[in-house]
């Protein structure tokens, strides 16, 4: 009877938890196809970023399908670079190679062809969290299924990832592959840990090469060998990842090597607390139904950690493993988070495993039926405070759903910079300079201003100022407050014209100038 009874309440349980993901998942599958639709069925190549800094990596992809070298010396004209990520730049751009051959397209679409691909890397995430979660979840529960899929929406189709799912950066294929290795670890550790352990090096490599930053999958995975005194399978996992480095150094050579470890950004990068206590709250904020419950489940956890706890911890998937990721994940993108150009990308590895414990955490509460109510309560309390975020956002209150008004904006400018003559340099309109709008490229990489502060005597033709000097460019579009001098050259060769574009001041080249 006492089973009967506890089976029941297991069952009600479940359902409970999974009627309130269920009853959430619309909104944000709602937001996520009003991007999909605005950003890559708008049916007209797209001006403008998705992300911050986006047209460095739309840039870099450009210029090695052209044949210019991928890793450079950003101190020389035209001032950018491509940092570390050496698969990021390559798979994308065969990727558009190959789109552009089948599909016919010209160079217009090529930004909305690298956040095509961003694209599919989020749906391979969907799919290999979704297989992650059913090896936690219970097998014989139906709505266990639904709950898998619907978490996994949560994490790479949800308003953390948003328009990071739509861009052209490396962060969400190094998420998936970093989520391919835990998955693959969980997988097979128990009946054929080598195999684990050499898919997981293969996939936490992968996120490496994507994204030099992925490595907390791969520290926690050690970490975890060792605590169970697994020596040999440590080993292993060391070999193999030193192993693909080293080879990565080698066959990358001198170019690739200085980007890695002498990089110039690295002298110049900031780490202020306040900063990341910022993203740690947009972080909170959009991944709210999870943070919350994870939480209250481990609070729950640590004060019960008498009968209760025991319980709680031999029911629970990995115990280990999640707990120690989770922790050891949420600490580093924290203090990653910190430096001056980051933001809430920088927590995906904490929402990964944020996701695959609560999921584990919801298995080890399941017959415990003393704390079903209130983790019932306090989970739908999360997604009800989610939901309203959520509508605030589809609603236009904060937020955004498309770029079409940096879309009209920057056709506007387009169309009012067409009278004036190339080469162009515009200061703050950088989207326009790329190659097939303008013909130039002169996009200096995002820490251009910050290196000329540092070392102003460093840089080719002493920079964007020496070539103004020179009176290299034909036409300047210049912020309003700029007067006789520009990033250290003399503006005497250009005369100011009563013309703003897009707000700024347009600059022409004097006829009597050489």
């Amino acid at each position: 009877m006492e089973a009967l009874i506890t089976m029941d309440t297991t069952r009600h349980y479940w359902h409970k938890i999974n009627w309130i993901t269920a009853f959430g998942i619309p909104f944000v599958l709602i937001l996520w196809l009003l991007r999909f639709d605005s950003i890559l069925l708008s049916g007209t190549p797209l001006l403008g970023m998705t992300t911050g800094f986006e047209y460095d990596a739309v840039l870099s992809i450009w210029q090695l399908n052209h044949g210019d070298p991928l890793f450079r010396n950003p101190f020389d004209a035209p001032f950018n670079r491509a940092p570390f990520n050496w698969l990021f730049f390559y798979s994308y751009g065969n990727f558009v190679h190959f789109a552009m051959e089948v599909w016919g397209l010209n160079e217009a679409w090529f930004s909305t062809i690298t956040r095509f691909f961003t694209m599919i890397g989020s749906l391979v995430g969907l799919a290999s969290l979704t297989i992650g979660l059913r090896l936690i979840l219970p097998q014989d529960q139906s709505s266990g299924k639904w709950l898998s899929f619907s978490l996994a929406c949560l994490l790479f189709l949800g308003p953390l990832h948003g328009f990071w799912s739509f861009t052209t950066r490396p962060d969400v294929w190094a998420s998936a592959m970093e989520c391919l290795a835990l998955v693959m670890f969980m997988k097979y550790i128990e009946k054929k840990p080598v195999k684990a352990v050499f898919l997981a090096a293969l996939f936490c490599y992968l996120a490496w090469s994507f994204k030099q930053v992925s490595i907390t999958i791969l520290m926690t995975i050690g970490l975890y060998l060792l605590w169970n005194r697994q020596w040999r399978l440590a080993l292993m996992l060391s070999l193999l990842s030193i192993s693909m480095w080293a080879t990565t150094f080698m066959i990358g050579g001198q170019s690739y090597m200085h980007t890695v470890f002498f990089s110039e950004d690295q002298s110049i990068l900031l780490f202020p607390f306040r900063h990341g206590i910022d993203v740690l709250i947009l972080y909170t904020a959009k991944y709210f139904p999870i943070v919350g419950i994870f939480g209250l489940l481990l609070a729950l956890a640590a004060i019960n950690r008498g009968f209760y706890g025991r319980k709680i911890s031999s029911n629970m998937p990995f115990p280990m493993l999640l707990i120690t990721g989770s922790v050891l994940s949420t600490v580093l993108c924290f203090i990653a988070s910190m430096q001056s150009a980051s933001s809430d990308n920088y927590f995906f590895p904490s929402a990964l495993f944020l996701t695959m414990t609560s999921a584990a955490l919801f298995q080890a509460y399941a017959t415990t039926p003393q704390f079903h109510t209130l983790i019932i309560g306090g989970y739908r309390v999360f997604w009800g405070i989610f939901i309203l975020l959520l509508l605030l956002v589809l609603f236009g209150l904060r937020g955004k759903t498309n770029i079409q008004e940096e879309h009209r904006f920057l056709t506007k400018t387009m169309a009012c910079l067409q009278p004036y003559d190339a080469p162009r340099y515009l200061q703050i309109q950088k989207w326009l300079s790329l190659p097939w709008l303008s013909g130039e490229g002169f996009i200096p990489w995002w820490a251009y201003y910050e290196s000329r502060h540092l070392n102003p005597d460093k840089f080719e033709h002493n920079g964007i100022g020496g070539l103004i000097e020179q009176g290299y460019f034909k036409t300047l579009l210049l912020s309003p407050e700029v007067r006789n001098q520009y990033d250290l050259g003399s503006l005497h060769k250009y005369q100011r014209t009563n013309i703003t574009c897009g707000g700024d001041s347009v600059w022409v080249k004097k006829p009597d100038s050489p």
